[in-house]
């Protein structure tokens, strides 16, 4: 069974990554958790929710007895193993976080990169040939790397072509224009001091100023999780935690196929293979060992980032890590002829977990 389950946070949240500590002396939340942080975090309330976890003073572990149940709904795949491992018991895929709103009739998602925003007015970069190169003639970096959330109105207008309306996008960050009494953006932003632990111990003298977010009012987070109800029913609603600093978040799941979202192009993307067409968007995090993998006549990547991963033990208390590339959803890829994708596929348990998610239309 497909569900949509949407996550509405409680308070303010943090989801850490790799560019948590970017800045010295400031750690700020990413908007939305990494794939892997929010399957941890499902795994572990169905087992809670199955009663198959016993709480210790480090943590939560399967009871000894229940270990055969509890591999049946959170599968055998662990970080050191996902690239070998896909069994991930109850849930056959798990989507990208996106937004959703109360009704759960819209949805959220990053625009792609080759979408120009102003104040007013919103533009598609213009594809040409220029001697032998495939390539933007009026491409503004700058105005480029402002980030903002399209719903189905947008997606609809982008992937047919038609005139993109201004009101159809969102700026992530919520700001309010006190002289025209006007408010936009979906992720409202906190800051406080933390302090410096070291094994729960408060290191002297190391402070921090730490920035994370709520969420504008009528929104909520969601993803599209696949479940065999066979081994259990998935939950209606509960209490889940994802991230860091005790970031809580009422969970409720729907049906999806009952849901008005399902219409969405973006949404009805998800999970399924994309069509041979000429241009590719990512709509998650695309993981690849290159990008030229994706063997593309041009390309629309602002910024790579990276994936800490856990590959192999190194000793009793420290495991050897590895970073994997990933090219950031909203990225496009533009070829002279409808194709197929070459990286429609992540290793592993990666692959159903989201990643490498692309929505395809001729341009």
């Amino acid at each position: 069974m497909r569900y949509l389950v949407t996550f509405k946070p409680l308070g303010y949240f943090f989801f850490g990554n790799e560019r948590t500590f970017s800045e010295d002396y400031v750690a700020k939340s990413a908007y939305f958790p990494q794939n892997t942080q929010l399957l941890g975090a499902l795994r572990r309330f169905l087992a809670e929710e199955a009663g198959l976890l016993k709480v210790h003073c480090n943590g939560c572990y399967p009871n000894p007895k229940d270990r055969a149940d509890y591999r049946r709904l959170a599968g055998t795949a662990t970080t050191e193993s996902f690239e070998n491992d896909d069994n991930l018991g109850a849930i056959s895929y798990l989507s990208s976080m996106f937004l959703v709103n109360e009704k759960r009739d819209d949805a959220l998602f990053r625009i792609p990169f080759d979408v120009e925003v102003n104040k007013e007015n919103v533009r598609r970069y213009t594809l040409a040939n220029v001697g032998s190169i495939y390539t933007f003639i009026d491409y503004d970096a700058k105005n480029a790397s402002e980030p903002f959330l399209g719903g189905e109105a947008f997606w609809e207008a982008y992937l047919s072509g038609a005139e993109i309306k201004r009101d159809s996008l969102q700026p992530f960050v919520y700001a309010k224009d006190k002289k025209e009494q006007t408010e936009e953006g979906i992720f409202v932003p906190h800051a406080q001091v933390g302090i410096g632990l070291d094994r729960k111990q408060v290191i002297e003298k190391m402070f921090y100023r730490k920035e994370d977010f709520t969420l504008a009012k009528g929104w909520q987070f969601a993803c599209v999780v696949e479940f065999d109800d066979t081994i259990m029913k998935f939950p209606k609603k509960g209490m889940i935690q994802i991230g860091a600093e005790g970031s809580m978040f009422v969970l409720e799941s729907f049906v999806l196929e009952e849901e008005g979202v399902v219409s969405h192009p973006v949404v009805s993307a998800l999970g399924s293979t994309p069509k041979a067409s000429n241009t590719h968007v990512c709509i998650s995090d695309v993981m690849v060992s290159h990008t030229d993998a994706l063997q593309s006549e041009f390309s629309l990547i602002p910024y790579e980032h990276k994936m800490a991963t856990l590959i192999a033990p190194k000793g009793k208390y420290q495991k050897k890590s590895d970073a994997k590339r990933l090219v950031p959803r909203g990225s496009v890829f533009y070829y002279r002829a409808a194709k197929e994708s070459t990286a429609t596929s992540a290793p592993g348990a990666y692959a159903k977990m989201g990643y490498n998610q692309f929505i395809t239309f001729n341009r």
